[in-house]
């Protein structure tokens, strides 16, 4: 009887694992990968972060080193830009929001550079502002939720929504009671109903603070003076 070929696992073999949920397997195999020159780096490095990101109780700053690492190591633009926007995204979930915002702002110059105006730039350019906002950063976060709105019909009612937010921190109440008020209009075509509704309730509760905040106060009557 010949004796057994042990086979060497192949980069589709990494990726049927993954498609079939089998993470683990799949960071095994995908991480043999990165042994092989013939296979792309940035590629690679991309999938081992994804598949640890999916895996329980992982130290998430395996998980951005992955990610990284492919991003400086991707040949291709559109690999580069997701691997930026995947570690800024587990930075942002790991409350570091200024090495989020760099991950996220790097994703975006490299996408000006590259002319890649994809959904993962629109995203990137959201979530820099959500970073920004975070940090108190609250008119650079404006400025980056407008230019969202202006892009992105998908992403553009949780910007208008976020603007409010802003406007309210640095206390231009009347732009946001602008802001608030825009709500009333559809929603753009496409946007999941269910959650412009659930944003259009956010802005006229903020309306309503708003409108209580910037009334009038009556002014009383005079005080009639003693008599001489």
């Amino acid at each position: 009887m010949l004796p057994s070929v042990q086979t060497i696992p192949t980069y589709e073999d990494a990726l049927l694992a993954e498609r079939e949920g089998r993470f683990n397997e799949a960071l095994e195999l995908f991480r043999a990968c990165l042994e092989n020159p013939e296979y792309e780096a940035g590629e690679v490095n991309f999938h081992c972060g994804w598949c640890l990101e999916q895996l329980p109780m992982v130290d998430l700053r395996d998980v951005v080193f992955y990610y990284q690492k492919g991003a400086g190591s991707a040949t291709s633009p559109s690999c580069k830009m997701n691997n930026l926007f995947r570690a800024g995204w587990v930075l942002m979930q790991m409350k570091e929001h200024s090495k989020a915002a760099l991950q996220f702002r790097q994703a975006l110059e490299y996408g000006d550079f590259a002319g890649m105006k994809t959904e993962i730039y629109l995203n990137s350019m959201f979530w820099y502002g959500v970073c920004l906002e975070s940090q108190s950063w609250y008119l650079d976060a404006l400025k980056w939720y407008r230019c969202v709105e202006t892009l992105s019909p998908t992403l553009g009612p949780e910007s208008m929504y976020r603007q409010i937010i802003c406007l309210n921190h640095v206390g231009l109440y009347e732009d946001a009671l602008r802001a608030c008020c825009r709500f009333d209009n559809p929603a753009p075509h496409g946007f999941d109903r269910h959650r412009y509704e659930e944003l259009g309730a956010l802005a006229k509760r903020e309306r309503e603070l708003l409108r209580a905040c910037l009334a009038p106060i009556p002014q009383k009557g005079a005080v009639p003076r003693a008599g001489n």
